[in-house]
């Protein structure tokens, strides 16, 4: 197994990695430490996906590169149960857990589009980031699922969605540091105050006023983030060098580094353990993925 993406569910310690190589999705049990299923996707490459849950069990949210639709399985067993229509290519999806899905498409007219799960229609739409394509990143914030964040190479929308899933409102800014590009994830804080969207380790509040930055005098881009210890902490890891960082928060200053043995990739904090997805790379150029469970201090 390569990882290639993931999407974690920390109720229940699975993760869902993509090898794109072997063109299967392989769920994994963190908490033991081994593969408990395999979901082939045969001719499938650039693959992305999400979790959710609407009131039938958790759902996995599967988007095959140059498909104009997205597959829905039945995530505990990795059954196929149906498949909505996008009108266009998927950057990034996202499960509010309130009805609706939210997807960043590159169909020309919207950009961002909201589709009710159980009727699998579209609800609405906006085409505020352009037609952008490329790497988006979608997340909620806060457990309605009403307001979620969405950036893509140098800005950052923040959506509120109302009840019947109709563009409330909505908010911009660009980041400081776009040259270093999106990441795979957008981390938000417990209390679904802040989050940081880019390689540079920018931190934004909810009204994405620009709180801070991880970067200092180090230019080194970071692969993934996360909160930590009721937001007293944010962890950072980067592949060069292949480190975990640890600083304090909201002081933002260093507390702690650590060095990987292997090239970290995606990374979440479950309760006191911190989940790390990574890459190890033999003396002749192979490559095949670590899972790393460590303790959060």
């Amino acid at each position: 197994m390569v990882i290639n993406r993931s999407v974690f569910d920390k109720e229940n310690d699975i993760a869902y990695f993509l090898d794109s190589a072997k063109n299967s999705v392989f769920k994994y049990n963190y908490s033991v430490g081994k593969v408990v299923d395999t979901l082939e996707l045969p001719g499938a490459f650039d693959v992305r996906m999400a979790i959710g849950n609407h009131g039938n069990g958790n759902e996995l949210y599967i988007y095959r590169s140059g498909n104009f639709s997205l597959d829905i399985y039945n995530a505990n067993n990795l059954n196929f149960i149906t498949t909505i229509s996008t009108n266009g290519f998927v950057y990034s999806i996202a499960s509010g857990n309130n009805g609706f899905l939210y997807l960043a498409t590159d169909n020309w007219q919207y950009n961002f589009s909201v589709y009710k799960r159980s009727t699998k229609q579209f609800v609405a739409g906006d085409s505020g980031l352009g037609n952008g394509g490329g790497e988006v990143v979608l997340n909620t914030i806060g457990s309605d699922g009403f307001n979620l964040i969405l950036a893509n190479f140098n800005n950052i929308l923040l959506y509120e969605i109302s009840s019947q899933g109709l563009i409330a409102d909505q908010s911009f800014a660009t980041l400081s540091n776009a040259f270093f590009g999106t990441p795979a994830n957008i981390p938000v804080s417990d209390d679904g105050q802040l989050f940081i969207p880019e390689f540079g380790g920018s931190i934004f509040n909810k009204d994405l006023e620009f709180f801070g930055s991880l970067s200092g005098n180090n230019f080194s881009p970071f692969s993934d983030f996360a909160f930590a210890a009721n937001n007293e902490k944010v962890l950072a890891v980067r592949s060069n060098p292949s480190e975990l960082l640890e600083f304090s928060f909201p002081a933002i200053q260093e507390t702690k580094r650590i060095t990987l043995n292997y090239q970290p990739v995606r990374m979440i904090v479950d309760g006191n353990d911190l989940v790390i997805a990574g890459l190890v790379f033999d003396q002749i150029g192979q490559v095949k993925s670590i899972v790393d469970v460590l303790e959060v201090e």
